[in-house]
């Protein structure tokens, strides 16, 4: 990008965009947690419920302001791999971190959206995207402080920093994926109900529900760690 090429206007579009994936993300939520309770008379929980299930279409007045505000946040994760890759990949061609670093984030901007959109019920389907997403997360984060280890000798201990920080990303990734308790994610718990009758709900915490919401969590620090980088480097 022609932002790269001059440091006071690249140092405001990076701090413009930190500013928007925070600014849109608060707005998503926002509206959609809002938006759900309308529709289903329930607080949404991020402990039990899916990414897709705030995604749920239905039409009502504020549908279109949530679908905007996910577009536009898609929009702005968009923006921000695009001046990643320009800033990590076109810079650093033979680097074949950053090249990893620069393909691995593509592949996470098109699994973040097919998480949102792609229902539970099609288990095969969603259970592919989830572990494709947890995966590649764990990959692009690891070679991401592989890189900023190895470039110690260019930048100091900034970088020993940074490799630590996503160092704990991924190792954080590591731990979500590899949880035991994910075999068994579709376990259901069987409730007694006042005539006598019995049902089967979800548990409180619905662990591959909540490692998606971990997942994009950790997704969103990373983009932001690598946006600072960006500044401070």
């Amino acid at each position: 990008m022609i932002f790269s090429q001059n440091p006071n206007i690249l140092f405001g579009f990076v701090i413009s965009l930190l500013f928007c994936v925070v600014l849109f993300n608060v707005l998503y939520f926002v509206i959609s947690l809002k938006r759900f309770k309308n529709n289903f008379n329930e607080k949404y929980s991020f402990l039990s419920m899916f990414p897709y299930e705030l995604f749920l279409f239905k039409k009502d007045k504020i549908n279109h302001l949530h679908f905007i505000a996910f577009v536009a946040l898609q929009f702005v994760y968009f923006l921000c791999g695009v001046q990643l890759f320009d800033y990590y990949v076109l810079t650093n061609f033979s680097n074949i971190y950053c090249l990893i670093l620069g393909v691995g984030f593509v592949f996470l901007l098109i699994l973040n959206i097919c998480l949102n959109v792609i229902s539970p019920n099609k288990i095969k389907a969603h259970l592919l995207v989830a572990t494709l997403y947890m995966l590649v997360m764990i990959l692009v984060s690891g070679v991401t402080s592989l890189y900023f280890f190895t470039s110690y000798f260019i930048g100091g201990d900034l970088y020993i920093v940074f490799g630590v920080l996503f160092s704990i990303v991924s190792l954080s990734q590591i731990v979500i994926t590899l949880n035991p308790k994910l075999t068994n994610w579709a376990k259901l718990e069987s409730v007694t109900n006042d005539d006598g009758t019995t049902s089967l709900i979800r548990p409180k915490i619905f662990i591959l529900a909540l490692s998606e919401w971990l997942t994009i969590l950790l997704f969103n620090l990373m983009i932001a760690l690598l946006l600072i980088t960006i500044l401070v480097l």
